[in-house]
């Protein structure tokens, strides 16, 4: 990783920040890269567990079939309807979990690269990017 993260850093033009995250090849923090990495990509299946767990609550006599119904309803619905990233942005404590060790070792799985290449202001509303090509 190395000799790929030399070059890789004198291809980038002065002025660009860059972030590299190598893959761990210790095997208790690379097991821990790939069960972060699961949780965190896999966010789409958690609505499907959460109901597969309700459902099991409810055919035991835990839960109601009405709160299994507005639970199951309510999640799917703000995945549809809620989009934070378009107003406000997302709730202030999210810093806490990107700017940790653990999001370090979820980028790490992928060996991973951020780029920086202009200074960010933070009174600035950026828009979502878009797929870019190279000219």
């Amino acid at each position: 990783p190395e000799a790929h993260l030399e070059i890789k850093e004198k291809s980038f033009p002065k002025g660009v920040k860059s972030w590299y995250y190598p893959r761990k090849t210790n095997p208790l923090l690379s097991a821990l890269q790939l069960f972060i990495s699961f949780i965190i990509w896999h966010y789409f299946l958690w609505g499907s567990m959460a109901s597969l767990i309700l459902l099991l609550l409810y055919l035991v006599g835990c839960l109601s079939k009405f709160t299994v119904y507005a639970v199951i309803t309510a999640y799917f619905a703000q995945l549809f309807l809620y989009f934070p990233q378009h107003g406000r942005g997302w709730s202030p404590y999210w810093k806490y979990v990107l700017n940790s060790y653990l999001s370090d070792l979820g980028l790490g799985y992928f060996d991973a690269w951020l780029v920086q290449e202009a200074p960010l202001d933070p009174k600035k509303r950026y828009k979502p990017l878009t797929a870019r090509t190279s000219s």
